[in-house]
């Protein structure tokens, strides 16, 4: 039978990394990605970067989506290689691609993101001693972190890396 708090428990992380995905791509660099290619002498090249990007992005939001059914199902549940697999994959890909995606519009990496996903292998190399949800938890945990620091560092220097750089586009 479960607990009484799991019922409010259980859609917590599953809604939480959803959000974090979503503020790590929309409020922060969906403007300026339209504008890098409005910008780009090269157009054609800097879209072409952003379809293949995106289709690393949304494996990430998939294998999310399926880590987060396993949260929801079995909260509770040990977690075994396959479950940490996913539970870390999921939000690892969409990092990665989220990267690469802010690679290419400010030509440099964030270290944000380097450093969740820093976090990410950090979970996965002690998940296995708890269960689904702490796992699922920990990594929508990592998500808003890594959401957080990079909104606030874009917005300090969004402005002037555009005014500095804006002949390169």
């Amino acid at each position: 039978m479960p607990r009484s708090g799991d019922r409010w428990r259980r859609p917590a992380g599953p809604k939480t990394s959803a959000l974090a995905m979503w503020w790590l791509y929309f409020d922060t660099s969906s403007k300026d990605g339209s504008d890098a290619i409005v910008h780009s002498s090269d157009p054609g090249r800097i879209g072409a970067y952003f379809h293949y990007v995106h289709v690393i992005i949304v494996a990430g939001v998939i294998v999310s989506a399926v880590g987060a059914e396993l949260v929801i199902a079995h909260p509770d549940q040990r977690i075994g290689p396959t479950s940490l697999l996913v539970l870390i994959a999921g939000p690892a890909l969409y990092l990665l691609g989220n990267a690469v995606y802010k690679k290419v519009v400010y030509r440099r990496l964030p270290l944000s993101h380097l450093a969740g996903l820093v976090l990410l292998a950090l979970l996965a190399a002690f998940g296995y001693v708890t269960d689904l949800l702490m796992v699922g938890g920990l990594a929508a945990a990592i998500l808003i972190l890594t959401a957080a620091w990079e909104s606030c560092s874009r917005r300090k220097t969004a402005l002037a890396y555009q005014d500095e750089h804006a002949s390169q586009w």
